[in-house]
């Protein structure tokens, strides 16, 4: 359960591998945590999701990848 503040919205797919609150009202807050607490197969499935998810985005070949595509562009736009 995360807050619509920051990068939530870019971390987690609201449903699928989390919970996205979208209110400060604290009400909204305690049924969306209510409603995981009663539902651990909605929990295992989201956090199996979320955890592919982080895998495949931040795995140290991705991160690698990135950076090293990242300095290349640099080199190119220099020379």
């Amino acid at each position: 359960v995360s807050p619509m503040h920051g990068v939530a919205d870019e971390l987690l797919r609201s449903g699928d591998e989390g919970v996205i609150v979208r209110s400060e009202d604290p009400r909204e807050w305690a049924s969306e945590i209510t409603e995981l607490l009663a539902n651990p197969e909605r929990r295992r499935q989201m956090g199996g999701q979320a955890r592919c998810r982080a895998l495949a985005g931040v795995s140290m070949d991705v991160v690698v990848g990135r950076y090293a595509s990242f300095f290349r562009d640099i080199v190119r736009r220099r020379a």
